[in-house]
């Protein structure tokens, strides 16, 4: 099955991340740069924190390391500004050496050796505590990029303190819960105005109408009852399994395994024929019975935004 195989490759591209951390260890004490200043953790984020990777990944990491103590008047102790700046450094060595490998530099930055994707415990706890506070359109994109994450290196202790933040109930606020929903509320399932599939160069993009909506959702309703599930599909029977979500919920999991399973069809073509690989899908390709279910599955995507206001506020 499709996200069998996108677990796999999930599970090379989290070893690949956790190869470079060590080598960049390697590389900081080779320049004198000295031992560890802190515990820390290298967590890995996105499609490959949740095991739905595919041939197209480009990096996306952070770093968590943890607190000196705080400073006298309340901000950022010295000892963790110097932390920082060594994990910082760190961090542009791991993706320096992703890159080499052949896993490219993310395009929006989010890479641990990039001041936003580097923070203490405690600035990641403020960093949650913000985004949850404002909400904005910036903020509701750091959620999508960091709330899957999952650890490749480094203390599980640190880990366990920043899930509890994660899955506290800040986390669970009306107002912030209403505003993801928001966020994922008004996409049409790449639907034309006459219902059919919407292509481009009779590709059709998958991720854009239909993956980004279904992981969005599930991972809203994940944040929304507390479940510490990254996958999909674990997301899915986590919340199918409770009494207070509709059982229509439990088919978004199928949903996504159904388009991963497309895109990585679609994957394996394209690179066959010497094209790069990516979330756009050949609606010739199909047969008549996957263009159905891919029809079924737009469907239910415009109906999202219903189903959330209806779980979450009714």
């Amino acid at each position: 099955p499709g996200h069998d195989i996108a677990a796999v490759i999930s599970s090379q591209y989290r070893a690949a991340l956790r190869e470079a951390a060590r080598l960049a260890e390697a590389m900081m004490a080779a320049a004198g740069m000295g031992p560890l200043p802190a515990d820390y953790a290298v967590l890995m984020l996105g499609s490959a924190a949740r095991g739905e990777s595919l041939l197209s990944a480009d990096q996306d990491h952070a770093i968590l390391f943890a607190d000196s103590g705080a400073a006298p008047d309340g901000g950022e102790a010295a000892a963790d500004r110097a932390a920082r700046q060594w994990f910082l450094a760190l961090g542009g060595h791991i993706s320096d050496i992703l890159d080499a490998a052949g896993i490219p530099y993310c395009k929006g930055g989010v890479m641990s050796g990039r001041e936003g994707w580097c923070r203490s415990l405690s600035g990641w706890r403020q960093a949650i505590s913000r985004w949850v506070r404002r909400a904005s359109p910036e903020d509701l994109l750091n959620v999508d990029i960091f709330f899957d994450f999952r650890l490749v290196h480094g203390s599980t202790e640190l880990v366990a303190q920043l899930q509890a933040a994660v899955s506290g109930r800040a986390t669970r606020r009306g107002a912030f819960l209403k505003q993801l929903a928001r966020n994922v509320g008004g996409h049409g399932g790449g639907r034309t105005f006459l219902g059919r599939l919407r292509t481009e160069n009779g590709r059709f993009n998958m991720k854009a109408n239909l993956t980004l909506p279904l992981v969005e959702t599930l991972r809203v309703l994940a944040i929304s009852r507390g479940i510490a599930e990254r996958g999909s599909a674990a997301r899915a029977a986590a919340l199918a399994a409770r009494d207070d979500i509709p059982p229509e919920v439990g088919r978004l999991g199928e949903d996504v395994a159904m388009v991963t399973r497309l895109v990585l069809r679609q994957q394996i073509a394209d690179i066959a024929a010497g094209q790069p690989p990516s979330s756009l899908v050949d609606l010739r390709g199909l047969t008549g019975a996957e263009t159905a279910i891919l029809k079924a599955i737009s469907g239910r995507v415009t109906r999202l935004d219903t189903l959330l206001t209806d779980t979450l506020f009714g």
